[in-house]
């Protein structure tokens, strides 16, 4: 067939060029299949959409686009015209056949003009004749070099050269947005906890930001995440980032004292930072440098709690016998146990996870005859505070003697705080319902359990239900940092030297309408007035009252008042960059400053046990005639965790009149009994059965 064409189109140079005029116009002049005339994506009555105009075509208002269909014998008889001549189709014929516009990318008409279009240049044009099109387009010469195949020039023109987008990109992108894969990532432990996050926050974030599934394979230890593959890519560039951000350092025991796992575990959630034990060392991990310093600093203080425990006295005093009740039945005398304690805030960190017990007068302190006197009763009288081994002792003496000999220019006060002795279980138990001293007796066989077993105590302070809430309360915000010297073998064992720097605070002033609650804590405070520091000796005392609603910490501090030029370097120094901190406007110009961990002053080695935000209140009324009241709400920085305590603030212990004024305000505190309204008793109970 070929040949018999080629026959008919050997005649004069005058009827080849007819011919080919002809030839160019039924050729080259079709159009690809119809598109609704006025839209750009081959949707009638739409428009293109956004970033997918139309792309006009400069040609002769003659020609149409290309035609997605067989030319039949007319090209190839075209052709063979041009080949006997040793003509060849110019770069203008070409363009002839340009569409002047394309479906949007996104429809699927778009893939049937593409692939036409393609289909099209194929059988109008050889290999060789595409080829030289693209280098008269000067298109990249990677994209016109021999050794192509013929439909590599073809789409090298529609795209580089008509600047139709990629079928291929397309269809990858829809598949990268459709279409549904699963990987797996293998990680480490270290790094499963630190892309999890505190309390698995940072997963759950990730997996809502890339709109992805995730969960955990436990052999070997990978993520299985399922989503997308746009999004799965997304997802491994930023787990890979943050395995690059982690770092990790070795911290060495010194001494035979090692932390147990429960210890290890909560340091590890407390400071976002991953901490496993290695034989006599620990291993730490962290993807921020400063998470890595919070868990040193936590592994210090754990370490420090174990090897010198707080070694407090505990003491106790007999009661008075009760009256009898009204209705002249004599009153159970001296039943005492141990009762599971919950707490309404998380217990402090250092106690472990184990179940705790308050020691209770058992009689009847659930009838409705159940009355706490406010009157004054003498609870921290000399004569009748004992400790565990029931032998009478002062109060003040124990206080007082445990602290060095007075030198000038020390002030002393006393204190004391609310809060609950709670005894946890020796064996470590979590949910424990049954006490470590089983049954009940008077409260001499409570002593005697505690003198024998040597039981661990520890005082958690709390807020009194009267004073959570005070009418008109004087309130400041204070910035606290507490150091203790280690005890040495020849320290007295309830005494301390500290060193506390407490850095006063105020609301900065704002236009009216400024909504303070939403403001980043650093611009709604800044610093105000000068520190205040004080270095001294403090010792306490527990006082534990089981037939009261709360126990006591007394305490008496022997101290100096330093002035802010006597503040150690480095303290004046962290000073000033928390200043600037406050005082930045650009949250990412400064970082917030990180308290020295440890120093030396005055030949004494300082390490920090502290570091908090306080903010207190002092009561003005409301509370009867309690004095020298005040309340703190206090926010651990290091850990994150939450307290409040109700203190009463004394003079001076080594004046008799100012000693006896603040035992008796202690009197009324731990007397103080919450009654809330319309709450029933046993006998109301009995009674609606």
């Amino acid at each position: 067939m070929s040949q018999v064409l080629l026959r008919r189109c050997i005649q004069s140079p005058r009827a080849v060029r007819h011919h080919r005029r002809w030839f160019v116009q039924q050729a080259l002049t079709r159009s690809v299949p119809d598109t609704p005339q006025g839209s750009a994506n081959g949707t009638e009555g739409t428009s293109s959409a956004p970033g997918y105009a139309t792309t006009p075509t400069p040609t002769s208002s003659t020609s149409t686009p290309i035609q997605n269909q067989k030319s039949g014998p007319n090209v190839h008889a075209f052709l063979a015209s041009l080949h006997s001549t040793g003509s060849q189709p110019s770069l203008g014929d070409l363009e002839r056949g340009r569409p002047r516009e394309y479906a949007h990318p996104e429809s699927t008409l778009y893939a049937k003009q593409y692939n036409g279009l393609l289909d099209q240049l194929g059988r109008s044009f050889t290999k060789e004749q595409l080829r030289r099109f693209s280098e008269q387009y000067q298109l990249n010469p990677r994209l016109w070099r021999t050794g192509k195949r013929k439909i590599d020039y073809a789409r090298a023109i529609v795209e580089n050269a008509w600047g139709w987008p990629s079928l291929r990109e397309v269809e990858k992108a829809k598949r990268e947005r459709t279409e549904i894969l699963t990987e797996i990532f293998n990680v480490s432990r270290s790094q499963l906890f630190l892309i999890l996050g505190k309390d698995g926050s940072d997963l759950l974030r990730l997996a809502n930001d890339f709109a992805v599934r995730i969960s955990t394979i436990p052999k070997p230890l990978a993520l299985k995440i399922k989503g997308t593959r746009s999004m799965l890519g997304q997802v491994s560039e930023r787990i890979g980032a943050l395995k690059r951000s982690i770092v990790q350092e070795t911290v060495q025991y010194h001494g035979s004292e090692r932390l147990s796992g429960d210890y290890i575990e909560k340091i590890s959630r407390l400071s976002s930072a991953y901490v496993e034990s290695a034989g006599d060392k620990l291993r730490i991990y962290a993807a921020d440098p400063r998470n890595l310093s919070a868990a040193k600093r936590l592994i210090n203080r754990a370490v420090h709690n174990l090897r010198d425990p707080p070694k407090l006295p505990l003491l106790t005093h007999i009661p008075l016998s009760p009256p009898a009740s009204p209705s002249g039945s004599a009153v159970e005398e001296g039943i005492y146990s141990m009762y599971p304690f919950v707490p309404h805030t998380p217990l402090p960190w250092t106690m472990g996870d184990s179940s705790v017990f308050r020691i209770r007068k058992a009689s009847d302190w659930l009838t409705q005859n159940s009355t706490v006197t406010t009157i004054i009763t003498g609870v921290l009288n000399s004569v009748r505070v004992v400790d565990t081994s029931q032998e009478t002792i002062n109060l003040r003496d124990v206080l007082l003697d445990s602290l060095p000999e007075r030198s000038p220019g020390r002030t002393m006060t006393c204190t004391a705080s609310v809060g609950h002795i709670l005894f946890p279980h020796p064996e470590g138990q979590k949910s424990a319902l049954v006490p470590p001293m089983k049954g009940h007796g008077p409260y001499s066989k409570i002593l005697n359990w505690i003198n024998s077993e040597n039981a661990r105590s520890e005082f958690v302070p709390s807020m009194l239900p009267s004073f959570a809430t005070p009418s008109q309360p004087s309130f400041q915000n204070l910035h606290r940092l507490t150091y203790r010297v280690l005890e040495t073998p020849t320290s007295p064992q309830s005494s301390q030297k500290i060193l506390k720097l407490e850095i006063p605070l105020e609301p900065r002033d704002f236009e009216p309408g400024v909504d303070v609650t939403s403001t980043d804590l650093r611009h709604v405070l800044r610093a105000s007035g000068r520190p205040r520091m004080w270095t001294g000796y403090q010792s306490a005392a527990d006082m534990l009252i089981p037939h009261r609603p709360v126990d006591l910490r007394l305490s008496v501090q022997d101290f100096t008042v330093a002035t802010a030029e006597a503040l150690p370097l480095v303290l004046r120094q962290y000073v000033t960059e928390l200043d600037a901190y406050l005082q930045s406007q650009e949250p990412g110009n400064v970082e917030q400053p990180v308290p020295p961990a440890s120093f030396a002053s005055q030949g004494e080695n300082y390490e920090l046990h502290s570091t908090e935000s306080v903010r207190q209140s002092v009561i003005l009324g409301g509370a009867g005639e309690l004095e020298g009241v005040a309340t703190e709400a206090i926010l651990d920085l290091e850990t994150g965790q939450k307290s409040s305590v109700c203190l009463v603030n004394g003079g001076n212990p080594m004046v008799d009149q100012e000693w006896n004024n603040f035992l008796s305000q202690c009197d009324k505190m731990t007397a103080f009994q919450h009654r809330p309204t319309n709450n029933l008793t046993l006998d109301d109970i009995n009674t609606t059965r």
